[in-house]
């Protein structure tokens, strides 16, 4: 179903969400500085090792239905229970977790929640793949969308909201505001 709300839980969980099937670096490179020991056998230290982020976030063991858009799973569950946070990597993990992983999160928030005050946002159609643009993943189509005036509470479009602007603005229409 259709996730409503701008409140902060619910913009919170589409972004986890977003990330969790759309991770920006997919693959991480990392160099073993002793050994490491899995079910399978023995990794010497200096092998290099390439977790795949991509695959962790759709393991069916950590995320019923993994590809599936359920920015519910990131809500406060009746039963408590949440994604674990080593499951869910798109900022990569542990002591070389990216720095701005927390800005990125609440920019991306912002974003979406003064989008959605004036839009509505639905696919554009087709499914777009992802390529490659430097390091990182993007939308081979920019990410395309159909967006329609947001509906208002109180009669008036958001779109139509008196401007304020600032004195000394160059808008061309005098001063003040």
């Amino acid at each position: 179903g259709a996730v409503r709300g701008t409140g902060a839980p619910v913009l919170t969980a589409v972004v986890r969400e977003t990330l969790r099937l759309h991770p920006p670096i997919p693959v991480v490179g990392r160099c073993l500085l002793e050994p490491l020991e899995l079910r399978t056998g023995l990794l010497p230290a200096r092998t290099v090792v390439v977790p795949c982020i991509w695959l962790a976030g759709r393991d069916a063991a950590a995320f019923p239905d993994p590809h599936a858009f359920v920015p519910q799973r990131w809500m406060d569950a009746e039963d408590g229970v949440q994604p674990a946070p080593t499951t869910w990597l798109p900022f990569g993990g542990g002591i070389r977790r990216c720095l701005g992983a927390s800005f990125a999160e609440l920019e991306m928030r912002l974003v979406l929640r003064e989008v959605l005050a004036r839009r509505e946002l639905r696919p554009a159609g087709g499914r777009e793949r992802a390529g490659w643009r430097a390091i990182v993943l993007a939308p081979s189509r920019g990410g395309r969308v159909r967006a329609s005036r947001a509906r208002s509470s109180g009669g008036v479009p958001p779109d139509d909201r008196p401007a304020v602007r600032r004195r000394g603005s160059s808008s061309g229409r005098g001063r003040g505001a």
